[in-house]
């Protein structure tokens, strides 16, 4: 199935890519719950960063609306603070 969406040709392997990176913030509930410290702390940055890249790069496609960038700029500052936070991060803080 394929589906034409503002000249931009949507298909399915497209639409999987996507559900799968709005899935990660949710993994990462999770995860940081279970994994060892190490792995938490460079996991939660790199995917911080990816989330970050992005949301960020979603901007500079055509047609964005205020509360897109509105809501964006929340969810930008949030993986930010992740990102910042898991960098700060001691084994004693775990």
């Amino acid at each position: 199935m394929t589906i034409i969406l503002q000249q931009f040709t949507v298909i399915h392997h497209f639409l999987l890519a996507f559900a799968l990176i709005m899935e990660v913030p949710m993994m990462m509930i999770l995860l940081s719950r279970t994994l060892k410290y190490r792995l938490n702390r460079l996991l939660n940055m790199v995917f911080g960063l990816v989330l970050i890249l992005i949301q960020a790069g979603s901007l500079g496609v055509g047609g964005v609306t205020l509360h897109y960038v509105f809501f964006s700029e929340i969810e930008i500052f949030i993986c930010l603070v992740i990102v910042i936070t898991a960098a700060r991060w001691r084994p004693e803080h775990v």
